[in-house]
């Protein structure tokens, strides 16, 4: 998978790769996919448990767990949303804190603090070299 690609684009992306191979096993196919997502997500292991004996068992699965994914990122983006306009409403509603002074400042450390967006990103998404 490439980096920031989504579970249902890496499947079509695939589906159209396989149908440019003439002759394939579906033994090799289903390996070949199975290496091309990340390790440890749901996804993985639910082929691991019960590997598919057909593609379109692959595909129907893979679509199962593409419309898993597009829930979570809905469900991020409304609850970014609604914290964003809480955080407005609130914000017009009382008076701003105090700020520190100058000095005050320096003695706590770097204005903001370091950023983590991994939990906004669906887990299967991972960079695999080629």
């Amino acid at each position: 998978m490439q980096d920031n690609e989504s579970l249902r684009e890496f499947v079509k992306r695939f589906g159209q790769a396989v149908l440019q191979v003439e002759a394939c096993s579906m033994d090799a196919v289903l390996q070949i996919f199975k290496r091309s997502i990340c390790p440890g997500t749901p996804f993985f292991e639910s082929l691991a448990k019960k590997p598919p004996t057909t593609m379109d068992d692959l595909f129907r699965r893979a679509n199962k767990y593409s419309m898993l994914e597009d829930d979570v990122r809905a469900a991020t983006q409304q609850v970014l949303v609604a914290g964003r306009s809480s955080g407005n409403n609130s914000e017009r509603n009382t008076k701003p804190p105090d700020r520190p002074k100058p000095s005050d400042r320096r003695q706590e450390g770097p204005s903001r603090p370091e950023c983590h967006l991994s939990h906004l990103f669906p887990y299967h998404m991972r960079s695999f070299s080629r």
